[in-house]
Parts: structure tokens; sequence; C-alpha cells
């Protein structure tokens, strides 16, 4: 303990004084972030000694600062800094030094960090033979980031069925105040706009990052979804009726990606549980559309055509779709160009304008009432796996694949095997159920701003379910 206070006290003076003389020269466009900067060293440094001892209370805080509407940056532009980015790294580090400290060879020896190794080294081999090293190495820190270090973080914070249930419980927080902030902007029409109505649920991420919270509501939907199927008392209907309620701020995203992402997710938990509740299950997702439906107001023809959409993206594509392909194609020969390692991270949209093709908008049109109108360029493929193709190449694929595949492989292999505590299995349930929702929407969406840092935290739940190490038992639990 002693070592612990004197690590942390040693880091907090460290990064008073050198974030002090960052902010001593920062551009001037910046020095409305100065006092809240300090604000946040100032947080930091008091609430590291209760995360030093229990550092999944940090994996909680990242979450929670999602939900904020505070950042730094400008959209869109190259290396954006947010609140979410600067205290995840801060765990990142905390937890680090704390496992160098205490010492953790069980976890630090099992093989499932090797797979996030894998993704470092190939992505720093593709940026650096990237057409632009610099933009390589900014979209690498970023890939290493969602993709590795906080998802390994949160593999080593992992140590309790209390800290099982914080982050569970957190992500239903989180997801209930998103929810009723946009169920409130699609009735009041102050959300963001869609064909010329305020209406589309974006809670507090705003029209900028609009999958923001389709993202955080449809998480807690699985956290609701592996409830129902695991508790056998009572409670397991409070569980159905919460994710009857949350699936009214996903229907009002008018994401429908974020729809098949989510039905994908609870159908997998479901089907893997038990099937005569997914056969409940697929009533009460009728029966919350009839409703959603019933209840949409003056809106109700907006939804309908959003939903029967689904069916028309392939045969009658509009423009966002149309550009959607071309990304995609562009994509891919980029990828043709350069197949094993790719024209490097964050170099696809320094070298879009050369592949796509004169029909490409070349971006959308966004507003809400925090920012008003604007335009914002399309700078991604919107698919993960063509934006590895295209960005890291054959070798970036094939990392990938191994990432998922492996820790999916293992991590279900250790549900459906091994015996553990309920909250154990509502984890491992909430895991799976995400692998399967996140590998569903990264075949049209990739990195998605900040609520990225939801799928590194349960990428890193996956890990720890596929590590088996299991928690400390001496924690009592019944559900």
């Amino acid at each position: 303990m002693a070592l612990g206070r004197t690590a942390y006290l040693t880091i907090g003076v460290l990064s008073l004084a050198a974030v002090g003389l960052i902010l001593l020269v920062l551009p001037a466009a910046y020095q409305p972030y100065v006092l809240p900067g300090l604000l946040l060293v100032l947080v930091l440094t008091i609430v590291a000694p209760k995360v030093w001892e229990r550092p999944a209370l940090g994996v909680a805080g990242v979450l929670v600062c999602l939900v904020l509407p505070w950042g730094t940056g400008v959209e869109g532009q190259a290396a954006s800094v947010t609140l979410p980015d600067v205290v995840a790294s801060a765990l990142v580090g905390l937890v680090a030094l704390r496992t160098l400290a205490v010492g953790d060879e069980d976890r630090l020896r099992s093989w499932v960090l090797l797979p996030f190794a894998g993704v470092v080294v190939v992505g720093g081999v593709a940026a650096v033979a990237a057409i632009d090293v610099t933009l390589g190495l900014i979209g690498f820190v970023r890939h290493t980031e969602i993709f590795a270090a906080v998802p390994a973080a949160t593999y080593l914070s992992l140590r309790t069925r209390k800290d099982l249930w914080l982050i569970l419980l957190t992500f239903l927080a989180i997801g209930v105040l998103e929810g009723s902030i946009g169920v409130y902007q699609y009735f009041t029409g102050t959300g963001a706009d869609y064909e010329g109505e305020s209406i589309r649920a974006v809670g507090t991420f705003g029209a900028y990052q609009i999958l923001g919270m389709a993202a955080v509501v449809g998480y807690a939907i699985l956290v609701a979804a592996a409830g129902f199927a695991v508790i056998r008392d009572n409670r397991r209907w409070l569980a159905l009726l919460l994710m009857l309620a949350l699936l009214f701020p996903l229907a009002f995203s008018l994401s429908r990606g974020a729809w098949i992402a989510s039905t994908v997710g609870v159908v997998a938990i479901l089907a893997l549980s038990n099937r005569k509740k997914l056969v409940l299950l697929l009533l009460v997702y009728g029966l919350a559309l009839g409703i959603a439906y019933g209840h949409a107001g003056g809106h109700s023809s907006t939804l309908t055509e959003r939903f029967t959409s689904l069916g028309t993206i392939e045969s009658s594509p509009d423009q966002s779709v149309g550009d959607r392909y071309a990304v995609w194609h562009a994509a891919r020969d980029m990828w043709a160009d350069h197949p094993l390692t790719g024209v490097g991270p964050k170099n696809f949209a320094h070298l879009e304008d050369s592949y796509v093709p004169l029909s490409f908008s070349g971006g959308s049109d966004i507003e809400d009432p925090g920012g008003g109108y604007r335009r914002v360029e399309l700078l991604s493929p919107h698919s993960l796996y063509w934006l590895v193709l295209a960005e890291q190449g054959l070798i970036g694929a094939l990392a990938y694949a191994a990432l998922f595949l492996s820790l999916g492989v293992a991590g279900l292999r250790h549900l459906l095997g091994v015996d553990g505590s309920p909250v154990e299995k509502i984890f491992g349930f909430v895991c799976v159920g995400w692998l399967a929702s996140y590998l569903t929407n990264s075949i049209y969406a990739d990195l998605g701003g900040t609520v990225s840092l939801l799928d590194s935290i349960l990428l890193g739940g996956l890990a720890w379910l596929a590590s088996g190490v299991g928690v400390d038992k001496e924690v009592p639990d019944e559900a």
C-alpha cells in the first residue's frame, strides 16, 4: 500500500507539472480549454488513489465521461482529443503502473494479450509504410487505443464480482440516461435534423456523432437481455421491461444499422442461453415495434418509412447508400493497389478523392440545436472490414481476424463450459452478444469517434472471459 501511495502521488505531481507546461504553449484557439483542463487534472489526481485500489472505477469513469458533452478539437480533424480519451489514457497508465508495482503474473502470462500485441505490431508496420507517415502514426495511436490499450486495461481491471456489477450497472445507467434524452428530443423536435425535421434522437452526442446514442442504448439493451436470460427470480421481468423501454429510443435514433446490430446481439444472447426466452423476446420485440409506431405522434410515417427502407437498400439506394457503395469501392481499390500493408492508418481520407467516382457527393448535411447547420465530409469507408483492408492491408486483416476469432471462440467456450456466479454469466453473455453485434455493425460502420471506447471496454471484457481467470470469490453474490 505504501508503494502504491508513493507511486500515485508521484504521478499526480508530475502530471500537474507536465500539463501546466503544455497549457502554457497551447495555441490561442485552445485557450478556452485551459481551466477545464486544470480541473480535469485536479479531479484525476484526487480520484487516483481510489482507482489505484480498484481499477474498475476508472473503467466506469470512462463510460460516464462518454455521455458528457465536452471535448476539444474540431469535427473531422485528423487529431482530436476528447474528455473520454484523456480519462481512458489516464486509466491505461495507472493500470499499467499498478500491474507492474503489485504484480499480476497470472493475468500477464495469459495468451489473451498476444492478439492485442499482434494488432499493435501490425499497426506499427502499416504506419511506417504509410503513404503519409504522419497521418499513419496518428491513426496507429488511435487504433492502439481502441483495440489494444483500453481493452488490456479493462481486462486487468476486472477482479471481483463487484467490479462486474459496477460495469454492467454503469452501462444500464448511461443507456437509460441517453435513451430518456433521446425520447424527449424525438417528441419535442429538439434532436438532429432528419429530412427537415429535428426529430432524430442523438442524446448528448450531437449530430456529428449521430450514432453515439444508439450505440449506448443498444449495449444497455444487451445488458438487460443478458439479465433476463440469467436471473431466475422475479427481477428477470424487470430486466425484460427495461429492455422493452430502451427499444423506444433505439427506434427513435432512426439508425437502421443499430436496429440490425442490436437485434443480432440480443438474439445471440437468448439463443445461447434459453431458446424459450428467445421466442418470448421476439414477441416482445414485435409488441415494442407496434407500441413505438402507435406512440410516434406526427412522426409515425417517418419511423415507418425508415423501417421499411431496410428492404430497399439494395434495390432502390438513396444518395447516402450510393455514397457508401462509392467509398467501399474506393477502399477495395486502395487495397488492390497496396495489398500487403495498405495505404496506412488515417490515409484513406488523404487518398479518397483519387479513388471515388464523380457521382460521389463528398459529404452530408447535418444539423442540431447545439451546432446548427454544417456540412461534413465523408472521410472513411464506413465499414471496419474495408477500412482495415484499405489502410493496413492483408497483414492487418489477419491480425484483426485473429483478435476477434480467438477471443470469441475462447470466450464462448468458457461461457458455456464453466459454471460461474450469475453476474459472471450475465457479463459473459453481454460480451458474447456484443461481439455478434459488433461484427454485424462493422459491415456498414467503422470507428465511431469517442463512442468506440464502449467497444474497447467490452472487448476487454471479452478478453477477461476468454482468459478464464475469473474473479475473486470472496464477495457474496446472489441473483
